[in-house]
């Protein structure tokens, strides 16, 4: 079986992400502006503070939140953001279940001897419930 390599974009995180900055933004400007000159340019600096808060929203959820995942027949690897990378072998976990968060988002959790890692399929964008059964299968092919 061939190698399979996720990246997906979270619109949820991506939207919290460009709300935040947006909000900061608008408050600076609020603070920052005489009221009666913000009634002269409104259209403009919430225009201008839409476009860049679209644009510093997406660079920051690439660099901390945006989510890649690979697998084979051998183990997977989650990369999250730019830096932080996991990565484990199928034969270290013997059992799989489904787990979800109070989010209401799925994860596949993988069972070891010495906790679990989840896998989350949710965000990943996978059918949680049939990516569970091919996790299944690819721990039984590496026990083998």
């Amino acid at each position: 079986m061939k190698g399979h390599a996720l990246s997906r974009v979270h619109k949820t995180s991506l939207a919290k992400i460009c709300v935040a900055i947006f909000v900061l933004e608008a408050t600076v400007v609020i603070l920052a502006v005489h009221p009666s000159e913000f009634q002269t340019f409104a259209i403009p600096v919430v225009g201008f503070n839409l476009a860049t808060s679209l644009a510093l929203g997406w660079i920051a959820y690439r660099y901390v939140s945006h989510l890649e995942f690979y697998y084979d027949d051998q183990g997977f690897r989650i990369k999250k953001g730019r830096r932080k990378v996991t990565g484990h072998s199928w034969s270290e976990f013997s059992r799989v279940s489904l787990v979800r968060s109070e989010a209401l988002e799925f994860s596949v959790r993988l069972y070891s001897d010495g906790g679990f890692f989840e896998i989350p399929a949710s965000r990943l964008k996978l059918d949680p419930f049939k990516f569970r059964f091919e996790v299944l299968g690819l721990l039984r092919g590496a026990r083998k």
